[in-house]
């Protein structure tokens, strides 16, 4: 069976430093603030814009628009309330429904404004770009082509079932658009962790399952053989679905990655990336911080991800995300202000977490 996994010197440095470290604030202060450094949200150009447009315009529109009756018709499962809003996402609202025709769970992603579901029309009206949103979905099908190399890595991320958006007639103001994906499970690995830390359930073996299971679906999107190399950019227990399936008698959680709005093509030679970078500072690596001081990163791309999948075992571990652990560090072991490990971070990183800045943190391929 091949094996995918961090590098073992990470691994052990992590988890035995998430375990040293103080990790809660001596006023009992929670590292709360999102505007570390250069802020939490950064766009990287034009092909990131859209999305945060649409995020913008929607922001305050998410208290949930019933679906449509033909949909409700469709989707509906009496003996679990289904469908069922079960969050908001960057594009709109989210619904778990019952498949009639597939007899499986779905995920049905609603375009929403203004309290209206949005049509081709509205949408226009409205200056509301959904190219971000539709890339998504191609994207969840464009990673799939080649799942016949590695059925198991291909498993592990989100699929697309439906677009109800692409072609659809620009002046079209009747039909709703809505992409159909998999459904990924009930909790995400960051409300999993508490349930099962607040139960005492967690096991070793349950997080060493889950940790193979997300390097798989890294190993995947990265693997050499393919045309195309992706880097999600955005990985983080709450990009990361968690759903329990019976294997031999007993509940397995299986593990699907998420959220593909920031995924990246990565290129194949060591080009330096310049320009900003969208992602979740708490679970970005080194290179997430180098903006600011040469303009960009170059390879190894699948470090991203890796380093952040690293950072989700630590949080597994510890209940707090390695960039937490050396902020609290920083500003109570070595009792420096906050602004200073803000503006220090990167360097914090190297010294902490690289023997090198140049080295690949992280080992994707197969071994």
């Amino acid at each position: 069976m091949p094996q995918r996994a961090i590098c073992a010197w990470l691994q052990c440095f992590l988890i035995i430093k998430s375990v040293a470290v103080r990790v809660d604030g001596e006023d009992g202060n929670e590292l709360n603030d999102t505007s570390v450094a250069h802020g939490s949200l950064y766009l990287a150009g034009d092909v990131f814009m859209e999305r945060f447009q649409l995020e913008h315009m929607l922001s305050s529109t998410r208290s949930g628009v019933p679906l449509p009756h033909f949909m409700i018709d469709k989707y509906k499962k009496s003996d679990e309330n289904l469908p069922m809003q079960i969050g908001a996402g960057t594009f709109g609202e989210v619904w778990k429904a019952w498949d009639k025709e597939r007899k499986d769970y779905v995920a049905i992603k609603m375009f929403v404004h203004q309290n209206t579901h949005l049509t081709k029309y509205r949408a226009k009206l409205a200056g509301v770009a959904l190219g971000a949103a539709v890339r998504e979905c191609q994207l969840a099908e464009e990673m799939q082509l080649e799942a016949k190399s590695d059925p198991k890595g291909a498993s592990r991320l989100m699929t697309c079932l439906e677009d109800h958006v692409t072609g659809i007639p620009d002046d079209d103001n009747t039909l709703p658009l809505f992409t159909v994906m998999e459904f990924c499970g009930d909790l995400n690995l960051e409300q999993w962790i508490k349930q099962r830390v607040r139960k005492d359930l967690l096991t070793a073996t349950e997080v060493g399952s889950i940790f193979t299971q997300v390097m798989e679906g890294l190993s995947y999107m990265t693997m050499p053989a393919h045309k195309k190399l992706y880097v999600h950019h955005d990985l983080k227990p709450a990009n990361i679905g968690i759903r329990m399936i019976e294997i031999s008698g007993r509940m397995e959680p299986l593990v699907k990655l998420v959220d593909f709005g920031t995924i990246t093509v990565a290129p194949r030679k060591n080009i330096l990336r310049k320009g900003f970078i969208v992602s979740t500072y708490v679970y970005a690596p080194f290179e997430f911080w180098r903006p600011q001081i040469d303009g960009g990163y170059s390879s190894p791309w699948s470090s991203y991800d890796t380093f952040a999948a690293a950072t989700s075992l630590v949080e597994m571990l510890s209940t707090k995300s390695w960039t937490e652990i050396l902020m609290h560090q920083c500003m109570y072991a070595h009792r420096k202000p906050k602004s200073f490990c803000e503006k220090n971070f990167a360097s914090l990183l190297t010294s902490n977490a690289l023997p090198r800045e140049d080295q690949d943190m992280v080992q994707t391929d197969v071994v």
